[in-house]
């Protein structure tokens, strides 16, 4: 980024007013929060967040990772649980792109319509989202 001074001589040389001097964008800056450790901390990684095991009971379901997620799909779209494991792998390779991109406000990456219901059940969990996408 010029510094003042710089900015200062380039006018002068090129004999422009402060007014008349070109606009310079300002990069938007990324804040970036602590995150707080929790015990799911110790029970989930890349490879084991998007396992699923939709064996347990109705009432052991886990609070964290692909399963319940998985769960509310099947619930909220009536989807086979086939298809909800198709979609989570879509899902995942879309959260991949869109961290490989850092399209976190979604400006150049848009999800299918399938993938797009299971990114809308994930977000509706905040804490596990927040905690999913980091």
């Amino acid at each position: 980024m010029a510094q003042p001074e710089d900015i200062e001589d380039t006018l002068t040389k090129s004999n422009l007013t402060p007014e008349q001097a070109p606009m310079q964008e300002e990069e938007e800056e990324l804040i970036l929060y602590p995150v707080p450790s929790s015990p799911r901390e110790e029970y989930f990684d890349q490879r084991t967040w998007w396992m699923v095991d939709l064996a347990c009971d109705e009432d052991d379901v886990p609070p964290h990772g692909a399963t319940p997620l998985v769960t509310r799909c099947i619930r909220a779209y009536h989807w086979r649980e086939e298809h909800a494991r198709r979609v989570l792998v879509s899902y995942k390779q879309f959260l991949a792109i869109k961290k490989e991109n850092k399209d976190w406000h979604a400006k150049e990456l848009a999800p299918c319509g399938e993938v797009e219901k299971m990114w809308k059940e994930h977000v509706v969990d905040m804490d596990n989202y927040y905690h999913d996408c980091m």
